[in-house]
């Protein structure tokens, strides 16, 4: 299964056509939101809907920019004996999370986050913004949003490290590898040419090896 990850055809944060997500039935606004969710969240489907209001938390993270965050328990792969996992939406989850607050007022800590199923809505996006099949014919799903989270979170990052996108997604550095790093080799190669900067009166060893190799 291919993500939806490519910036040409899809617009904005959301992944989709806003004109295609602003068709969607009103009965179907949980998804809406769902979805910038899903991107900024890099859950498992399994993690969304074991979520409830008493599970989520907004907080302040404590990078320089002291970034808004979802702070969230859920129930995933990797949980063992009911215990929950650490997990954390930013950027589209913070106000789509807002949204769902507003949304729900009367929401009590002990109900669900979501209280839909979200497979038959999201197939309707992708339909109506013409993404449902990818350039190969393999079909894209709610499923397609993890991959296109930790795609993007690879390809925009100021610094992607494989162990803290691993941690962030609740996976392994070695599937990070293997299954979602999409990144151009052109890409990786700019990200480390060049030489750190030294001194001045310090020469660059490796610049003279090539030097006297030339």
């Amino acid at each position: 299964m291919k993500p939806v990850s490519s910036r040409a055809t899809v617009g904005g944060d959301l992944g989709l056509r806003f004109s295609a997500r602003d068709q969607l039935p009103k009965a179907r606004r949980e998804t809406q939101l769902g979805l910038p969710c899903n991107l900024a969240n890099r859950w498992r489907l399994g993690e969304a809907y074991s979520l409830h209001w008493r599970d989520c938390e907004l907080i302040k993270l404590n990078d320089p920019d002291h970034t808004e965050a979802v702070h969230m328990k859920v129930l995933g792969k990797h949980s063992r004996g009911g215990k929950r996992e650490e997990a954390y939406g930013m950027f589209g989850a913070v106000t789509a999370f807002k949204a769902m607050k507003a949304a729900r007022p009367e929401a009590k800590p002990d109900d669900k986050l979501f209280t839909e199923n979200h497979r038959e809505g999201m197939k309707e996006l992708l339909i109506k913004a013409k993404l449902r099949t990818d350039a190969d014919g393999q079909t894209r799903d709610s499923k397609s949003l993890r991959q296109t989270g930790i795609s993007l979170r690879l390809e925009l990052g100021p610094n992607p490290d494989y162990r803290d996108i691993a941690k962030w997604a609740r996976t392994s550095p070695a599937m990070i590898a293997a299954f979602y790093d999409q990144t151009h080799p052109q890409l990786s190669v700019e990200r480390i040419v060049g030489f750190r900067k030294r001194p001045p009166g310090k020469e660059n060893p490796s610049a003279l090896s090539e030097s006297a190799g030339e």
